[in-house]
Order: C-alpha cells, then structure tokens, then sequence
C-alpha cells in the first residue's frame, strides 16, 4: 500500500505542467505559442506555495527545496534552449 502511494505521488508530480516534465510537454504540445510562458508561471506559482507550506503550515523545508530544484530546472533548461536557438536557429520541434 505504501509503494503504490509513492508511486501515485510521483504520477501526479510528474504530470505538473513545467516543462522538463512530462507534463510540461503536454502543455507545450497543447500551447506551442503559449506554452513556455505557462509553465514559467506555474513554476513560479508553485515556489509561492512551497513558501507558504514551508513558511505557515510547518511542514519542513521539503516542499520549497523540491519546488526550488524543479524552478532551477526550469530555468537553466531555457538558458540552454535558447543558447541552442542562437547557435543554430532551429526551435524545439524543428531539431
């Protein structure tokens, strides 16, 4: 029973709308256009819960180090993605 709750949790955290995850690209495959500016601002919306969890509800620092870690992700996998539009000037879906 414990195993399948873990797995369950790491189904669902998986399927977060960000996009090194899967369903961050799912909400790009949705949103070619959009979809990038969305998933920015739901990491950001998601780092603002992990502070409020941490912060008002106690609930230790595991929620704004995990949400923290997947924010970082975010970021430095636009830097690179960008780097590579610069150097070749080929978009994700066109490499």
């Amino acid at each position: 029973s414990g195993f399948s709750q873990v797995n369950l949790l790491l189904a669902c955290f998986n399927l977060l709308p960000v996009w090194p995850l899967d369903g961050g690209r799912i909400l790009l495959a949705c949103f070619p256009v959009h979809g990038e500016r969305i998933s920015e601002l739901i990491s950001i919306a998601l780092f603002a819960i992990g502070c409020i969890l941490t912060a008002i509800c106690h609930l230790g620092l595991w929620p704004l180090l995990l949400l923290t870690i997947l924010l970082i992700k975010v970021l430095l996998n636009r830097q690179q993605e960008e780097k590579l539009i610069a150097n070749t000037g080929f978009g994700r879906y066109n490499i």
